[in-house]
């Protein structure tokens, strides 16, 4: 009869797009286990390991002043550590490119003019001072 037919027609369809759906679900939540991070991060007590901390791994937007230069308006930076920038080295290569600096970007500079050494040191929202050199003026 034609219960049958379609009832057979149907089958191999729907159980396929099921199947499709769940083990892209699967794959998906077996790359993301952040639940259990959180935990762990007040046992070891804050930011002992920058890894552990997950605002590390959060975009953050800074600017970046020019050294010695009160007319320049700031670059505006966003970025995620550890995927778009990687060291402290390849954002002054990114800002080399953005910042007319006579030797390219070198040294990070906070604004009361402590020397930022690691991309970790630098704080989502704050504003640094970019320079060739390592004399900090303001």
């Amino acid at each position: 009869g034609s219960g049958g037919y379609w009832g057979a027609a149907s089958r191999p369809s729907s159980p396929g797009v099921i199947m499709g759906d769940a083990g892209g679900g699967s794959e998906t939540s077996s790359i993301m286990p952040p639940p259990s991070r959180p935990k762990s991060r007040l046992d070891q007590g804050g930011a002992t390991s920058k890894y552990n901390n997950l605002s590390y791994w959060r975009a953050r937007k800074v600017l970046f002043y020019k050294n010695g230069d009160p007319f320049f308006p700031g670059v505006e930076f966003r970025f995620k550590p550890g995927r778009d920038i990687v060291s402290l080295e390849s954002l002054l290569d990114k800002l080399s490119l953005r910042m007319d600096l006579p030797r390219g970007a070198r040294f990070v500079f906070s604004m009361d003019g402590d020397r930022k050494l690691r991309l970790e040191e630098l704080e989502d929202g704050a504003s640094y001072v970019v320079s060739s050199y390592k004399t900090f003026k303001v």
